[in-house]
């Protein structure tokens, strides 16, 4: 489940808490269609050419950390 966005991400995305122990924040570019996902360590990563679906998805799932799984890793590389 998602919360208000809680800060800024790359450039001016906005990142949404997540209640997970997996992915902490979510964040969407819709114009660049990339998402970055910020994980416990704090590190932040980036996922291109990910439709708003997924992203979307993500934000609704029951477990983020399940959905990523089965659903983000792995794909959306950015070459």
């Amino acid at each position: 489940m998602a919360k208000k966005p809680d800060w800024t991400g790359p450039g001016s995305t906005k990142m949404i808490p997540l209640v997970s122990s997996v992915v902490k924040e979510a964040g969407y570019d819709p114009e660049r269609r990339k998402m970055y996902l910020r994980f416990p360590s704090g590190e932040i990563y980036d996922f291109c050419n990910v439709p708003r679906s997924v992203f979307d998805d993500l934000l609704r799932a029951p477990s983020p950390g399940t959905y990523y799984d089965k659903n983000i890793r792995g794909r959306y590389p950015c070459h």
